[in-house]
């Protein structure tokens, strides 16, 4: 595959790539495929796959892939990340998400009252969560119990 896909640099690219490299602020798989464009440049060392691969810590077919990405795409496409081609479908429609959207800014659903976090169940009314799943089902507010510690008095 490597003679199928050569890789040929121009003088800016190779120097673009050279600073991209040495900057190092870029993601570490930029990086690596700035790398391998600039070992198997065929004006260059024009280094095989096999032996890039070996140098770089890498799959020689990472080194292939690369390599035909530039060829077939630029440099940009060789060095950047691939967008999925796969198109998602949305999990919620527009009402669906405008009503998650207000209920996650609502002010109601949780309320902090003596330290304890209550939340508004199904029916509106103000619960406390259960305590260590000793409790089973969450207490209405009006008649919170106090929060018992083992071993210690009320």
């Amino acid at each position: 595959m490597s003679a199928r896909y050569t890789v040929r640099l121009s003088d800016d690219d190779r120097e673009a790539l050279r600073l991209f490299v040495s900057r190092g602020t870029a993601p570490a798989r930029a990086i690596a495929r700035a790398r391998v464009l600039l070992k198997t440049d065929a004006d260059g060392p024009a280094w095989g796959d096999a032996r890039v691969a070996e140098a770089l810590d890498l799959c020689a077919a990472t080194v292939q892939r690369v390599r035909k990405r530039f060829v077939t795409g630029g440099l940009d496409a060789a060095v950047e990340r691939k967008r999925p081609d796969r198109v998602y479908a949305r999990a919620l429609g527009g009402r669906g998400e405008a009503e998650l959207t207000r209920l996650a800014g609502s002010p109601a659903l949780c309320v902090i009252a003596d330290g304890v976090a209550l939340r508004r169940d199904r029916s509106g009314r103000l619960t406390r969560p259960p305590l260590h799943g000793r409790l089973r089902r969450p207490v209405p507010h009006p008649r919170l119990p106090p929060r018992r510690r083992p071993g210690r008095p009320v």
